[in-house]
């Protein structure tokens, strides 16, 4: 086996604690029956990536690295960890990712969460944008960002959706889909303007796509079985029925073995490693060097994807 890139998601940063704090009030500040769907909410969050907490879930070593992103450039800026406006931003950010999260699963796993789900996903995208107000003080710079953020967001999920798992072909694939990231954009942008650095928002959004390019590629090996099974196509299952080793709607038992054994493996795990130098590359362009360490992980994390994939054939080992 490879040896083991370092899980960059274990260790909270001093601001968590309460930040989550303050996004766990949001669990019990109403009645019945929000007070059900927010119960039901907490206990499926806790449960993601094999975890038995939602502090569990983020540190698991395939969670998204959000929290270890905004530290990263916390401490790349020179802001101080107490300071109590990141704190806010901490918490604007969890709040983002459960609205988010909520919204995805509506739309991927309608099975699980119904439809009137985007009530409770309500709950959590307004308290996000008041703690980001609480921030920053209003500032209209950075919900003009936010709001444009959000919108290229929304157009490369629509996109998915709509174009992509139809079935037809597109040249702007990968990207579309390192833009279904761009939200972690919206946290880091808080953190530059704290720092007063406006110009780095371009840059950050640009490091949060290519970075994103890397994340779903590496999602989509791991996740190959669950997607053939779905009918959810992705680019990695579409080289992979290319290469005719396995078709759509084929039974799923052997569908890793069939990835392992084909190109479209080393394809997907090659071009996440360069998306993932690209967003190195931007972030040490910007002068911070703690940020560019995130990507480089990711990148080293891909050469134990393989060893992932045949684990879960086995169904042994952890993710």
């Amino acid at each position: 086996m490879p040896q083991e890139a370092a899980n960059i998601n274990a260790e909270l940063p001093v601001w968590f604690p309460g930040a989550m704090q303050a996004v766990e009030r949001l669990f019990v500040a109403f009645k019945p029956p929000l007070s059900e769907r927010l119960a039901q909410t907490a206990a499926r969050l806790s449960q993601m990536n094999g975890a038995t907490s939602i502090a569990g879930a983020l540190t698991a070593m395939v969670a998204t690295p959000g929290l270890a992103l905004l530290e990263a450039l916390r401490a790349d800026y020179g802001i101080a960890v107490d300071d109590p406006q990141l704190q806010a931003i901490g918490e604007a950010a969890l709040a983002l990712y459960f609205y988010l999260r909520i919204q995805d699963d509506i739309v991927d796993e309608p099975e699980l969460l119904d439809r009137a789900s985007v009530y409770v996903a309500e709950i959590f995208g307004s308290a996000s944008q008041r703690a980001f107000a609480q921030a920053l003080e209003g500032s209209p710079r950075f919900f003009a960002f936010r709001e444009a953020i959000m919108a290229a967001f929304a157009s490369a999920a629509l996109w998915e959706v709509d174009h992509f798992r139809s079935g037809r072909e597109d040249e702007a694939d990968l990207m579309h889909m390192g833009q279904k990231f761009l939200p972690m954009a919206v946290p880091l942008g808080a953190v530059a303007l704290l720092a007063g650095r406006p110009a780095h928002l371009d840059p950050l959004t640009e490091f949060a796509t290519h970075f994103g390019i890397g994340l779903q590629l590496v999602n989509d090996v791991l996740n190959v079985k669950e997607d053939h099974v779905k009918q959810r196509l992705t680019p990695v299952l579409r080289w992979l029925y290319a290469g005719g080793k396995i078709a759509p709607g084929e039974p799923p038992a052997t569908i890793r073995v069939a990835l392992l054994a084909d190109a479209a493996l080393q394809r997907a795990l090659t071009w996440a490693q360069e998306a993932m130098g690209q967003a190195e590359t931007i972030a040490l362009g910007l002068g911070a060097p703690r940020l560019a360490a995130i990507p480089r992980n990711r990148a080293a994390y891909t050469q134990s994807v393989p060893h992932r994939l045949l684990a879960l054939y086995f169904n042994v080992g952890e993710l």
